[in-house]
């Protein structure tokens, strides 16, 4: 595998001595040289292609707050992603949005000069701009001008740049801690913490269920500012961690976590350097004791001696300080024994992320979705919504939407969409009894779910907003100035939740399957119940024609239910 850095002119003369190196995502420290604008290490590791097994190559790049990266890996079947060959650039897009709002000219043209010297590495193995993800975080997510940035860089360089929101940075750290621990991630009461430059995302599960998941927008580059390594001012940003982290144990009760797992590049290398850590497949392990030691030892060396030892530069080296007292502060209210540090970076969870979306029938595509639908369950926890009622509505909604595919006429992903607007229809009864359905749609359009786009969680705020019959007619539906396509797929899957949510209108779980059909002008809905209650029945049946006037606007069909008996 082949690493190589690249120095910008304002640059030079600043770069580490040593750089990070990986072979399939998980390697060792190599060295490379500092001055010229393209070095490649004087050790170059690339296995020639005549040795490798074919497969398929993946390229992503990550336009972060401190650097740009580019990773070139290859698939093959049955095995990891393979890193070929590695990029990476310091720049200062973070250090102009934290500090001036918008990302300046000059900034601007060194990423356009980078992104088109990662275009010449990728034309080495036969790639193009158009053959790679790009994305960025929130460097460019928050920069004033970002449109007028990623305007220039696509109309020079052809990188298309997706920029990524911060719960999908949450989503993919997930992804990876996941497959980098495998089991042992999903035992026990644990807490998933990626310190970034821009954000600190928090994931929180108890035996592999989610109970929160959601970005802090302040990271370590925020943090810095105004520090300037000063100890007085970096206690300052200790109190506000403190603070934010009291707000989140008030809420959540983090004494039960028991483990903690933390992503972050610079303090992954001074903990390495410096901590007499164990050592693992996935990356290191340190008790609580040898973190306290590897405190005392932070409070003792000055900026240039941590990166002496740890090989960063200055700048980064503080930032794995500050990383560190964030770190100390999520682990004060839990009884986590010891931390586990995975050797990780975004490059690898874009690069497992292209994986898994170039395979769409691995099982991966199904365990994104099972995801998604935890980080509901979250929320719906979170709001103490009726989770009887809740899996019931959603068990229903799917087996209707399944049984009218034919004339739906939706995909995958729609499903999804109704099956997270069915977990999370009621939570707006936190707030209040009367408008519920409005309470509902401003706390999930205001929630962070992974999985999910922010666009794709406004459609879900409306479809839960409108699962009750106080809205009859289409007219009456408050949908927003929606693209058409956008408003009949609303429509289509409103008038589901609505039928699946009359099913269950005593919350008493009574249906226990579905069988539907389209006879004539007429949807049959045949329901299986154990209840032999012509009263009961008579009330969900009233219930069921009010609610299914909407599904007759919009199909033209009438429903009808008529109940099962089952033994």
């Amino acid at each position: 595998m082949l690493a190589r850095v690249i120095a910008p002119r304002w640059y030079r003369g600043r770069m580490p001595r040593r750089v990070a190196t990986r072979a399939s995502g998980l390697g060792r420290a190599g060295t490379a040289p500092a001055s010229r604008a393209v070095a490649p290490p004087p050790t170059r590791q690339q296995q020639p292609s005549a040795a490798r097994p074919p497969g398929r190559l993946l390229a992503t790049v990550d336009i972060g707050s401190r650097a740009l990266r580019l990773a070139i890996g290859e698939v093959v079947a049955g095995q990891p992603v393979k890193r070929l060959e590695s990029a990476s650039v310091p720049m200062a897009v973070g250090i102009d949005t934290f500090s001036r709002g918008g990302i300046r000219a000059a900034t601007t043209e060194d990423v356009v000069r980078t992104l088109e010297e990662f275009s010449r590495i990728l034309a080495a193995y036969g790639l193009t701009p158009a053959d790679c993800r790009a994305t960025a975080t929130t460097a460019v997510r928050d920069a004033r001008n970002r449109e007028v940035f990623l305007d220039r860089v696509t109309s020079r360089t052809g990188f298309r740049v997706e920029v990524i929101e911060a719960i999908e940075e949450t989503r993919l750290v997930h992804q990876l801690v996941r497959h980098l621990l495998g089991a042992a991630f999903e035992r026990g009461h644990v807490m998933l913490l990626a310190l970034g430059a821009g954000g600190t995302h928090v994931i929180v599960q108890q035996d592999g269920r989610l109970r929160l998941a959601e970005t802090l927008h302040f990271g370590l580059l925020r943090l810095a500012q105004g520090t300037a390594g000063d100890p007085i001012t970096r206690r300052g940003a200790r109190r506000f961690v403190d603070k934010v982290v009291r707000s989140i144990d008030r809420l959540h009760d983090l004494h039960d976590v028991d483990r903690l797992v933390v992503v972050n590049s610079e303090l992954y290398r001074v903990a390495a350097a410096l901590g007499s850590p164990r050592r693992t497949p996935a990356g290191l392990s340190m008790t609580r004791a040898a973190l306290r030691r590897l405190g005392q030892v932070l409070e003792q060396y000055s900026a240039r001696e941590l990166a002496e030892e740890s090989g960063l530069d200055q700048a980064a080296a503080e930032l794995a300080r500050l990383a560190f007292a964030e770190l100390e502060a999520f682990c004060q209210p839990t009884r986590a024994s010891h931390v586990v540090l995975p050797e990780s970076s975004m490059l690898d969870s874009l690069l497992l992320d292209a994986r898994l979306r170039s395979e769409p029938q691995t099982e991966g595509v199904a365990d994104q979705q099972q995801v998604t639908e935890a980080a509901a369950w979250a929320v719906a926890r979170r709001y103490r919504t009726d989770e009887l009622h809740a899996a019931k509505v959603r068990a229903l909604a799917l087996e209707l939407y399944d049984g009218l595919q034919p004339l739906l006429g939706l995909g995958p992903r729609s499903r999804l969409l109704l099956s997270v607007a069915a977990i999370l229809h009621e939570v707006g009864l936190f707030v209040s009894t009367h408008a519920h359905g409005q309470h509902s749609a401003y706390l999930i359009a205001n929630s962070e779910i992974m999985g999910l786009t922010g666009e794709e969680l406004q459609r879900v705020a409306l479809v839960a907003r409108h699962h009750r019959r106080a809205d009859r007619g289409i007219a009456s539906l408050e949908l927003g100035p929606l693209p058409a396509g956008q408003r009949v797929e609303l429509l289509k899957l409103i008038s589901v939740l609505r039928l699946a949510d009359a099913l269950d209108a005593d919350q008493q779980q009574g249906v226990v399957q579905l069988t539907v059909q389209v006879e004539g002008e007429e949807l049959r809905v045949r329901a299986a119940t154990h209840r032999d209650d012509p009263e009961v029945f008579a009330d969900l049946l009233r219930v069921f024609r009010d609610k299914g006037e909407l599904f007759q606007d919009v199909f033209g069909l009438t429903p009808t239910l008529t109940e099962v008996l089952v033994a």
